[in-house]
């Protein structure tokens, strides 16, 4: 993990930045995957505006992900150790939630089999001689390619500003596919994820994580 100090008006001592890096480094017992050189830790240090006080932000950059902490106090040692507990703790949620996802995929006692499908179900019932005129019902398709990556959020005010009923992104925290729509009868907004073992970009989360 590369380590990055940049000090705003703020004269740091080689004391601590040799305590900055320290505390930062820490956070690679977390995960040996940390140490990768594409990942990389920014910490910035400056006055605050209270006199004597210490203001730290930190953005740790992984590959698809970014995570953001700060942290304040008088003393420079106690705002390093908080700021990277911060770091920490969001770092312990994404891997608790990746390995929760992880343990869906995988469980044992989900069998295909057990998978209920009515939709496609029906679809597969329709006699072979029927089968051109259920094609004959697909009037339109849409490719999408190149999409943009955003938030959910970002994705609902471009779907209401085009006044669409469905929006197809990329979601630039999970680095999947998901599909934005509107319920009916006015029951608000659904969000479908679709689920893989990678993401959309040529690295994956999971190799981090």
């Amino acid at each position: 993990m590369k380590i990055q100090i940049v000090a705003n008006q703020v004269d740091l001592s080689n004391h601590h930045r040799d305590y900055i890096e320290m505390q930062m480094s820490s956070l690679e017992n977390q995960c040996s995957k940390l140490t990768d050189e594409s990942v990389s830790v920014k910490v910035s240090v400056r006055s605050g505006s209270l006199k004597h006080t210490f203001v730290l932000s930190a953005l740790l950059i992984i590959p698809g992900l970014d995570m953001r902490a700060e942290s304040t106090d008088p003393k420079l040692e106690v705002a390093v150790k908080k700021l990277a507990s911060k770091l920490s703790k969001q770092i312990s949620k994404y891997k608790t939630k990746h390995a929760g996802r992880k343990r869906i995929l995988i469980d044992a006692k989900l069998k295909k089999s057990e998978i209920k499908a009515p939709m496609l179900q029906e679809i597969y019932d329709v006699p072979e001689k029927s089968d051109k005129d259920l094609l004959k019902k697909i009037t339109k398709r849409k490719v999408f390619s190149d999409l943009i990556p955003m938030s959910a959020l970002e994705a609902l005010k471009a779907m209401l500003e085009l006044d669409h009923t469905f929006f197809v992104f990329v979601n630039n925290d999970t680095d999947r596919y998901n599909l934005m729509y509107v319920r009916r009868n006015n029951k608000g907004y659904g969000l479908v994820e679709l689920e893989s073992k990678s993401g959309v970009l040529n690295y994956k989360l999971s190799d981090f994580f």
